[in-house]
């Protein structure tokens, strides 16, 4: 792994906590008393094992030594924004 690369892994890893702080922020929130409330809390919830996920992806990739896979980062970042869609449309 070179160190642009690690950089770069830093930032999506910085992208991804923030994300997922908004999304907790958002689960603290909400009120689960209506059926709507619990669908949008399984969907921040779902949001925040996608970043956990990625973390993690990130992070043996990094520690490997190996360079990042484009279409596990690219399908991660496409199942955040259906989800935050997803999230907006429940709303």
């Amino acid at each position: 792994m070179t160190e642009l690369g690690e950089r770069i892994g830093a930032r999506i890893v910085g992208l991804l906590l923030i994300i997922s702080g908004a999304s907790v922020v958002g689960l603290w929130t909400m009120d689960t008393s209506a059926v709507s409330g619990e669908s949008l809390f399984a969907i921040f919830l779902s949001m925040d094992l996608v970043c956990f996920a990625m973390i993690g992806y990130i992070y043996r990739v990094t520690k490997g030594g190996d360079d990042f896979g484009r279409f596990p980062l690219f399908f991660g970042c496409c199942m955040l924004l259906l989800l935050a869609f997803a999230g907006i449309a429940t709303i």
